[in-house]
């Protein structure tokens, strides 16, 4: 089991690194768990609006505990800030993911990941469970009842990005 715990810890802290360090493919690959695509038909304004969304998001209400970064002209990035103090702060999840922009197909895309030591943690989650009950039913349920409430947070955060891009190319 301690094999476990030293395997997570590594890729947590090479996720916090790569995120601090808006590493492209930390950002770009990843497990999905939210893909939403807004058309548009303003190609200035959308790249505007979006642009300076990124560089404020911190500062808009619902999604003030992240922060964007432009990557190119068209591809932005997104993790949640690491020092942020607020009295509904969520620590429980680490979303990150990417905003492009495709001018061919006057597209705005949205694709929302999560990290993979919090998929691990789960996993991990179910011996501990299973130790503690001895039904393996128990624990199978609690491990994912766990890892509902993780997804489902993460999913709730995303709809409220996904709204506020979808307020910024209409």
């Amino acid at each position: 089991m301690s094999f476990f715990l030293y395997l997570l810890f590594i890729i947590a802290l090479v996720e916090f690194v790569f995120s601090e360090l808006w590493n492209r493919y930390y950002f770009l690959y990843g497990f999905y768990i939210f893909n939403k695509t807004f058309e548009y038909s303003n190609s200035d304004f959308t790249l505007n609006n979006i642009n300076n969304f990124i560089k404020f998001m911190d500062k808009t209400e619902s999604v003030a505990h992240y922060k964007g970064k432009c990557f190119d002209e068209n591809t932005f990035f997104f993790r949640k800030k690491f020092f942020s103090f607020g009295f509904f702060r969520n620590d429980f999840e680490n979303l990150h993911g990417i905003i492009s922009i495709d001018t061919e197909n006057r597209v705005v895309k949205l694709k929302c990941n999560t990290c993979y030591s919090y998929l691990l943690l789960t996993t991990y989650m179910f011996p501990i469970f299973f130790q503690q009950s001895k039904n393996v039913l128990t624990a199978l349920l609690t491990a994912f009842i766990v890892f509902s409430l993780y997804f489902f947070s993460g999913l709730f955060r995303y709809k409220k990005l996904a709204k506020e891009i979808s307020k910024l190319v209409h």
